[in-house]
């Protein structure tokens, strides 16, 4: 029985295909999920927006297609400089968290901790109605 060998060249090029298809898809999902703001980017505007997220997020370490597209959908929500602006100086202290070694961890947590605000915000606007 032979062995499969993949040399370098073809797992860049793999890994070069995978994000792609994923830069494809987060285009159709900041449309479909995100609103009025990104249906009227063109798909070049919102690449270079997914490109920014992405690049942003190999910053903190990730390397995930999964995690990525956490990273822009955090970033289309609270603006491109959610993790610098200081508004939320929550983000930083998690994205940069070294007790947690995975930096692909530490996207998912500051989802957690985004759904966790987000939904205090709505409880008040509730209460604000009442």
């Amino acid at each position: 029985m032979s062995t499969l060998h993949i040399t370098s060249d073809q797992m860049t090029t793999f890994v070069a295909a995978r994000l792609q298809d994923f830069r494809v898809v987060m285009v159709k999902q900041l449309r479909e999920n995100w609103g009025e703001d990104f249906t009227r980017l063109s798909d070049e505007q919102l690449l270079a927006f997914i490109d920014k997220g992405i690049n942003k997020a190999k910053g903190y370490g990730v390397t995930e297609n999964a995690e990525f597209g956490m990273f822009i959908s955090i970033m289309a929500e609270f603006g491109v400089g959610f993790d610098t602006s200081g508004e939320f100086p929550w983000v930083p202290k998690t994205l940069t968290d070294t007790s947690i070694p995975d930096p692909n961890q530490r996207v998912r947590n500051l989802v957690a901790q985004c759904t966790f605000f987000l939904g205090n915000l709505e409880d008040a606007d509730e209460g604000d109605d009442a």
